[in-house]
């Protein structure tokens, strides 16, 4: 079984955390960033107790940040993955004990 959704979100807001995932220093002080953090997230309720949130991360200072997808079900962590470096496109994760695989896929709208 497969649960799909699709999240739009802000093209500018992804051009700027992409931005910073792409950075070869970033100076986390000087950007008012706080370090080993959730900077973003945003979470999306697929029903039956099955959540996916979309993270973006910080790490230590001169770090670039770095994104993931987590799936819970009923608030417990599930399985996530690998990091990444963009927030758009497909994600996917698979619950083995359901056989469901979940599907979020990302796309910029332009509200200008």
């Amino acid at each position: 079984m497969e649960k799909n959704f699709t999240l739009t979100i802000d093209k500018e807001t992804i051009d700027e955390y992409n931005s910073l995932m792409l950075a070869d220093y970033l100076d986390y002080e000087k950007n008012s960033i706080p370090r080993f953090s959730t900077i973003k997230s945003w979470t999306i309720n697929y029903g039956d107790g099955y959540e996916v949130d979309l993270k973006i991360c910080s790490g230590n200072d001169g770090e670039p940040l770095w994104c993931e997808a987590v799936l819970f079900i009923n608030g417990s962590e599930v399985e996530c993955t690998e990091v990444y470096d963009s927030i758009d496109g497909d994600w996917m994760l698979y619950d083995r004990n359901t056989n469901i695989t979940f599907r979020l896929h990302v796309i910029p709208i332009d509200l200008m």
